[in-house]
């Protein structure tokens, strides 16, 4: 599947079990899992999770991708990010695209996972915001971070 550099499409997932249960296989769907397919424009805007994204869209999956629905307001916690070929994203611990920014971008040109936590405080974070780009606008692109 290849997406033109004006879009990027990540997908952000969570697992429903315990840490454990997640770390061998951390972007690959099953029963335990949810996740959402958000794509739109990689102008390297910051996306705030649980906030309107205007110009995105955003898909819903649950039992592992077996039920599809509309992305909603409810709580969602992704730990890690799938990045596809042409597109970078920087994915963050805050929700101004700012704190604990980390750079995921597809190695090879193919399907890129990363797992995400950020330790803030006396905590661990979860991906709050991130921002994309095509991969090949990194160098000033406007994304924070690549100034």
């Amino acid at each position: 599947m290849h997406f033109s550099t004006s879009t990027y499409l990540a997908i952000l997932s969570v697992v429903l079990t315990p840490v454990s249960a997640w770390e061998d296989s951390i972007c690959l769907a099953d029963g335990d899992t949810q996740y959402r397919i958000i794509s739109g424009g990689v102008d390297g805007g910051c996306n705030v999770l649980g906030q309107d994204m205007p110009g995105t869209s955003c898909d819903k999956f649950t039992n592992g991708g077996v039920n599809k629905g509309a992305c909603d307001g409810e709580e969602f916690q992704p730990w890690s990010i799938l990045v596809q070929p042409d597109t970078a994203c920087i994915v963050y611990a805050d929700d101004h695209c700012d704190v604990g920014g980390d750079l995921v971008y597809p190695k090879d040109n193919i399907p890129t996972c990363k797992g995400y936590s950020a330790g803030i405080g006396f905590g661990i974070s979860n991906i709050k915001s991130f921002a994309c780009t095509a991969s090949s606008n990194l160098k000033g692109s406007g994304i924070p971070g690549f100034e």
